[in-house]
Protein backbone atom coordinates (compact mmCIF):
# COMPACT_ATOMS: atom_id res chain seq x y z
CA UNK A 1 0.00 0.00 0.00
CA UNK A 2 1.17 3.53 -0.76
CA UNK A 3 2.55 5.31 2.30
CA UNK A 4 1.64 8.95 2.80
CA UNK A 5 4.32 11.39 3.91
CA UNK A 6 4.06 12.33 7.58
CA UNK A 7 3.12 15.89 6.62
CA UNK A 8 0.01 14.70 4.70
CA UNK A 9 -1.28 12.02 7.08
CA UNK A 10 -3.53 14.38 9.04
CA UNK A 11 -5.20 15.50 5.78
CA UNK A 12 -6.19 11.97 4.73
CA UNK A 13 -6.98 9.89 7.83
CA UNK A 14 -9.26 7.53 5.90
CA UNK A 15 -6.41 6.46 3.62
CA UNK A 16 -4.37 5.24 6.58
CA UNK A 17 -7.18 3.08 7.98
CA UNK A 18 -8.27 1.40 4.73
CA UNK A 19 -6.74 -1.57 2.98
CA UNK A 20 -7.21 -1.33 -0.77
CA UNK A 21 -9.40 0.89 -2.90
CA UNK A 22 -13.18 1.10 -2.80
CA UNK A 23 -14.89 1.56 -6.18
CA UNK A 24 -17.79 3.99 -5.84
CA UNK A 25 -18.48 4.22 -9.58
CA UNK A 26 -20.43 0.93 -9.64
CA UNK A 27 -18.60 -0.12 -12.80
CA UNK A 28 -19.20 -3.79 -12.02
CA UNK A 29 -22.94 -3.20 -11.68
CA UNK A 30 -23.10 -1.31 -14.97
CA UNK A 31 -21.19 -4.08 -16.75
CA UNK A 32 -23.42 -6.76 -15.23
CA UNK A 33 -26.57 -4.91 -16.32
CA UNK A 34 -25.13 -4.55 -19.84
CA UNK A 35 -24.39 -8.29 -20.01
CA UNK A 36 -27.90 -9.16 -18.82
CA UNK A 37 -29.55 -6.75 -21.26
CA UNK A 38 -27.54 -7.97 -24.25
CA UNK A 39 -28.07 -11.60 -23.30
CA UNK A 40 -31.83 -11.21 -23.17
CA UNK A 41 -32.14 -9.03 -26.27
CA UNK A 42 -29.90 -11.26 -28.42
CA UNK A 43 -31.67 -14.49 -27.52
CA UNK A 44 -33.98 -16.03 -30.10
CA UNK A 45 -36.52 -17.18 -27.51
CA UNK A 46 -37.03 -17.30 -23.77
CA UNK A 47 -35.42 -20.73 -23.46
CA UNK A 48 -32.18 -19.53 -24.99
CA UNK A 49 -32.24 -16.40 -22.83
CA UNK A 50 -32.66 -18.44 -19.64
CA UNK A 51 -29.93 -20.86 -20.70
CA UNK A 52 -27.49 -18.01 -21.35
CA UNK A 53 -28.45 -16.18 -18.13
CA UNK A 54 -27.74 -19.31 -16.11
CA UNK A 55 -24.21 -19.41 -17.56
CA UNK A 56 -23.35 -15.94 -16.23
CA UNK A 57 -21.00 -16.09 -13.25
CA UNK A 58 -22.73 -14.09 -10.51
CA UNK A 59 -21.35 -13.03 -7.17
CA UNK A 60 -23.47 -13.43 -4.06
CA UNK A 61 -26.30 -10.91 -4.06
CA UNK A 62 -26.22 -10.16 -7.80
CA UNK A 63 -29.22 -12.40 -8.46
CA UNK A 64 -31.45 -9.49 -7.47
CA UNK A 65 -29.92 -7.42 -10.26
CA UNK A 66 -30.89 -10.09 -12.80
CA UNK A 67 -34.46 -10.12 -11.57
CA UNK A 68 -34.80 -6.35 -11.55
CA UNK A 69 -33.39 -6.15 -15.09
CA UNK A 70 -35.87 -8.75 -16.33
CA UNK A 71 -38.73 -6.76 -14.79
CA UNK A 72 -37.39 -3.52 -16.32
CA UNK A 73 -37.17 -5.10 -19.78
CA UNK A 74 -40.71 -6.48 -19.44
CA UNK A 75 -42.01 -3.03 -18.51
CA UNK A 76 -40.20 -1.49 -21.49
CA UNK A 77 -41.67 -4.10 -23.84
CA UNK A 78 -45.20 -3.64 -22.52
CA UNK A 79 -45.06 0.14 -22.99
CA UNK A 80 -44.13 -0.15 -26.67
Amino acid sequence: MLELPKVCRHLFPAVESKEGIEDLTETNLVNLRRIIYLTIMNALNYEEAVHKLLKIQLAEGQEVCVLSDIVDLYIEASID
